[in-house]
Parts: structure tokens; C-alpha cells; sequence
């Protein structure tokens, strides 16, 4: 049985009248990061400790840890550049594939922008994956947004602003939480 505790609070507006994002808490680990209130928990695959996706167009965004044994954020992006480079070349020769070093409020990150065609049943998948990878002591974290290319004027300006709502190095306080439990066999 696969149990999985998201936390999230209840979107709310502010004095403006504008819509107040809501923060999602990864699972059994200290990070955290906002998005719109349209914008649901979906199932978590065993190696994700995040996700979250957009019902209406399918965007989503996933964390996950992936080392936690990390020497320093340097010589970690050195390594993945290379990595991430040659694995979205072997799904898209064609693929476009660019990083470069962020500051983002959580710290320094290595921002991937991906375009790329997976191929689905048969047919062509225009995706756009941005992808930050953050170092906190010893452990990094990959924060990955994925949308299907024809709504990249939507998603893009959301995954950006939520990129600077990514905090990592906190855990939040389960008391302040409503949460949203669901399990799975």
C-alpha cells in the first residue's frame, strides 16, 4: 500500500481581489512551492515527492530528490548538464536543449529549457519541460514543469512564477496544514 500526504491550503484572494496561489509541501521532504488555484494533487509515482498538474491542459510539475550525497552544487551541475543533455537527445535528436545558472529565492539553480517531440501512439507531442535543480547540503532536488507546446503562452508565465515560489530547506508546520490524503494498494 502506497500511502501519500500532500499538504496543501485552501486558495483564498487577496484585499486586490487577485487570486492567491496554493502552496504544495513535498512529501517527507523540506520543500515546498505554489501554484494556481485551478491546479490539483495528483498521484505520486514512487520516486516523486511532488505533483501537481493542471486538469484543464495537462501541465504539470513534479519534484523529486535525486542524490543525496552531493559534493558541491558545481561540480552536481557540471554532471548533469551532460546527463540531461544526451537523455533528451536520445528521445529528440531534434531536441533544443539550454541551461544556465538562476537565483531564485530558494538559491542557486540550474534552469534547463527543454523543446522537444515525444512520440505518442504514433504521433509527434510538441513538450516544453523547464527544469531546476537546486543543492541544499548534501541533498538536490529536480523541481520539473512540463506542457504540451500549443500552450506555452499559458504555461509559461505560470511555471515561471512559480519557479520563484520554490522553497527548499524548511519544513512546514503540519498544525498550520489542511491536507489532502489518499492511498493507493
Amino acid at each position: 500500500m502506497l500511502l501519500f500526504v500532500v499538504a496543501a491550503i485552501t486558495a483564498q484572494t487577496s484585499d486586490a481581489g487577485t487570486p492567491v496561489w496554493t502552496p504544495y509541501y513535498a512529501v517527507h521532504q523540506p520543500m515546498s512551492l505554489q501554484a494556481p488555484p485551478a491546479w490539483t494533487v495528483h498521484t505520486l509515482d514512487s520516486n516523486q515527492i511532488l505533483n501537481v498538474w493542471n486538469p484543464t491542459n495537462g501541465a504539470y510539475v513534479e519534484g523529486y530528490v535525486i542524490d543525496t550525497k552531493v559534493a558541491s552544487s558545481g561540480s552536481f551541475f557540471k554532471t548533469l548538464e551532460s546527463q540531461v543533455t544526451g537523455q533528451y537527445l536520445q528521445i529528440d535528436p531534434k531536441a533544443s536543449v539550454r541551461w544556465q545558472i538562476v537565483n531564485l529565492p530558494a538559491g542557486q539553480a540550474l534552469e534547463v529549457i527543454v523543446q522537444l517531440n515525444f512520440t505518442i501512439d504514433g504521433s509527434l507531442v510538441p513538450t516544453r519541460i523547464q527544469n531546476y535543480n537546486f543543492v541544499v547540503g548534501n541533498t538536490a532536488y529536480d523541481v520539473v514543469y512540463e506542457c504540451n507546446q500549443q500552450y506555452d503562452s499559458v504555461d509559461i508565465p505560470v511555471f515561471n512564477a512559480s519557479a520563484q515560489t520554490i522553497r527548499v530547506g524548511h519544513e512546514p508546520a503540519a498544525a498550520a496544514l489542511g491536507s489532502t490524503a489518499s492511498s493507493t494498494d
